[in-house]
């Protein structure tokens, strides 16, 4: 946005916002990914390729970590059809070609 703005700002004939960048260099950095559960099982899906399986039951609980493992569990539990939800959540069909 920075870039933008003052790009903007100086083709509208407006003084450009903010500092100049500096002749050494200037870099742009995105803030490290909160992790979560869904994230931790979207990783682990993602990870096994074309191995991945819509099939819950295939699927090692005691390979996540506390958090990820008791949301799946309270998931599992109150999802009247939990199976669906996972085949749809693990996105095979997006491999299947």
């Amino acid at each position: 946005t920075f870039l933008v703005s003052g790009w903007l700002a100086l083709m509208a004939g407006a003084p450009a916002v903010g500092k100049a960048i500096v002749r050494e260099g200037c870099s742009f950095h995105m803030p490290a990914m909160a992790q979560s559960p869904m994230r931790d099982l979207s990783t682990r899906l993602l990870s096994q390729g074309s191995a991945r399986s819509p099939h819950w039951a295939q699927i090692t609980e005691d390979a996540f970590d506390a958090e990820t493992a008791e949301m799946l569990q309270v998931a599992q539990e109150t999802c009247d059809d939990f199976e669906a939800f996972f085949a749809s959540f693990a996105r095979c069909a997006d491999i299947a070609g």
